[in-house]
């Protein structure tokens, strides 16, 4: 599978339960947990335990440490830091 940073937001989370959530034919199916559907896939990640920690950051790097050279891993590195940094302060200001 191609890589995805977290900032392409529902296609990362899509992603994110396609390594997850074996035997899924359909989106509804990445979508459902314990029976229920959830309307995005980013809530789908979130009742699963997928975000809330740095759980998602350790398996972006896990994914690509074989496949990026020094210089990918530190722009990955950079724009994982951002992103994080961006939410932070967000949060903050709501």
């Amino acid at each position: 599978m191609a890589y995805l940073h977290s900032t392409a937001e529902e296609l990362y989370f899509a992603r994110l339960l396609l390594n997850h959530v074996k035997r899924a034919l359909s989106s509804e199916d990445l979508k459902k947990v314990s029976g229920v559907i959830y309307p995005t896939f980013q809530l789908a990640c979130k009742t699963l335990g997928f975000l809330g920690d740095d759980k998602e950051w350790d398996e972006a790097f896990y994914e690509v440490i074989v496949s990026f050279t020094s210089q990918q891993l530190g722009q990955l590195f950079v724009s994982i830091y951002i992103y994080i940094y961006i939410i932070f302060f967000a949060k903050l200001l709501i």
